[in-house]
């Protein structure tokens, strides 16, 4: 009988690991309020937009919370190949009761508790601020440390450049944001009418700031890049 549960990077907590979702707390993030407090004043001079024309907001904090039974006493082996594919990774959240929205974040999980013949295990995941769109209906491997691609379209991850590659990033928020980009060798970016140096190891040229939507990027040289920002979909809202 299938249970009602989540999906991380594309696998099913039930179908996938057999884990029963006894819970989940799904928070709201705080807004980046910035506040002076003038004397003399009365109340505060509030700034919370004066750079962004927008609220900005902090991380979502999301708690799962697992148990697997099994009456002889084996949940614990499922439990940690359960761990060792989504522990300190990046994942991409879909629950059946909600499913064409998506969290993403990173999961940290807490000590396995044992309570036979059951075990619980609870999961953390700090969340962008953002619920995003997502398109149930068109399934996709999510595998966050490796290759994400479409059609060319990048949501997140890595791909290989041998001479030149032609990439199309998606900036699914309001405002321009801006990527990391980590680089196995320094190669060169063509954007936007221009041609941008990218070292080896991490960098975030401000030149490479993405616009809503697509952002259409060429890439020149030799060897892998790993792209790190929101995930490219339709839809994004924080509540």
């Amino acid at each position: 009988m299938a249970r009602p549960g989540v999906k991380l990077n594309g696998k099913h907590s039930w179908t996938d690991y057999g884990l029963i979702l006894a819970e989940a707390e799904i928070g709201f993030p705080a807004p980046k309020t910035e506040l002076l407090d003038v004397p003399g004043c009365d109340g505060v001079l509030d700034y919370t937009v004066f750079l962004t024309d927008s609220v900005r907001y902090g991380t979502r904090a999301i708690k799962l919370t697992f148990r697997r039974w099994d009456r002889a006493h084996t949940w614990l082996p499922g439990v940690q190949a359960f761990l060792g594919e989504v522990q300190g990774k990046k994942v991409f959240l879909v629950f059946d009761d909600d499913p064409n929205h998506a969290y993403i974040g990173r999961a940290a999980a807490d000590p396995v508790r044992s309570d036979l013949p059951a075990g619980t295990v609870v999961l953390n995941v700090d969340c962008d601020p953002y619920r995003y769109g997502y398109d149930s209906t068109r399934e996709m491997d999510w595998q966050w440390d490796d290759v994400i691609e479409n059609d060319a379209i990048i949501y997140y991850g890595t791909f290989d450049v041998a001479e030149t590659k032609a990439r199309t990033l998606i900036n699914p928020l309001p405002s321009a944001v801006t990527p990391t980009f980590i680089c196995s060798s320094a190669m060169s970016v063509s954007f936007g009418g221009q041609t941008v140096s990218l070292p080896q190891g991490t960098s975030s040229p401000a030149a490479l700031a993405l616009q809503p939507g697509k952002n259409v990027m060429t890439f020149t040289g030799t060897g892998r890049v790993l792209v790190d920002y929101a995930v490219a979909t339709e839809g994004v809202r924080v509540l």
